[in-house]
């Protein structure tokens, strides 16, 4: 993601409260904190998608961040590990069908059908 499509999210997002100088002060600031572009656009679309987070009490900036960050990184940690549960049972799943799903050949012997008995000749 870049920095123009990270500042349409959050403008998208907060609407009426949204204040470039704000914001683009506070992108600054966490950038140079050592967080990247998608770090803040997947913690800010946790906040207010996730958590529901209300964007009248934002005062046009993003300075949530601060406090939600570490909570943030939990919940990413945690989605991975179920990502993974999921794709190992995905596995599983598909594993346990081939083994079910082997043709059982049976050799029948053929059934002749019995002559037809004419009992009346008719000519």
């Amino acid at each position: 993601m870049d920095r123009q499509e990270l500042l349409k999210l959050i403008r998208n997002t907060l609407g009426k409260y949204y204040s470039y100088p704000r914001v683009n002060k506070q992108l600054e600031k966490y950038i140079k904190e050592g967080h990247t572009l998608d770090e803040i656009a997947g913690c800010f679309k946790y906040f207010y998608n996730i958590k529901n987070g209300d964007p009248s009490r934002s005062n046009g900036g993003i300075a949530i961040l601060d406090y939600i960050f570490t909570e943030y990184k939990l919940w990413q940690e945690e989605q991975y590990k179920k990502q993974q549960e999921i794709a190992e049972i995905q596995e599983d799943i598909k594993n346990y069908r081939q083994a079910i799903s082997k043709k059982i050949v049976i050799n029948r012997t053929p059934v002749t059908k019995p002559k037809r008995l004419h009992l009346f000749d008719l000519e």
